[in-house]
């Protein structure tokens, strides 16, 4: 797992790439309430049902609120899939509003 800055995150986003996944594990409920447009809901507590997002990828970059929910995600990712590379937004959305980023 690497850290990565939230304007990382944001120039991935602008120049998509097939072979890269970004993922929330926020619960739906945060989700709903705001998110970063691009950004595909898998909740920490599903990411097990949701094998198909990290098949044919080579690159994962996962937020939450504050970078601990993405912190343990990318640590269980990184043993199922270790052909990813799995990059932890640090600060999360706290700091992608901090910014002043675009939210959905």
């Amino acid at each position: 797992m690497q850290n990565i800055s939230i304007q990382t995150l944001q120039e991935k986003l602008r120049t998509p790439v097939p072979a890269i996944v970004c993922i929330d594990v926020r619960s739906r409920e945060e989700y709903r309430d705001e998110h970063i447009d691009g950004v595909v809901n898998v909740p920490l507590s599903e990411l097990h049902t949701n094998e198909k997002f990290f098949k044919d990828v080579k690159e994962v970059y996962v937020h939450c609120r504050s970078g601990g929910r993405s912190a343990v995600a990318c640590e269980a990712l990184s043993k199922s899939f270790p052909q990813i590379v799995f990059y932890n937004v640090d600060g999360g959305m706290v700091a992608w509003k901090d910014a002043d980023l675009p939210i959905v």
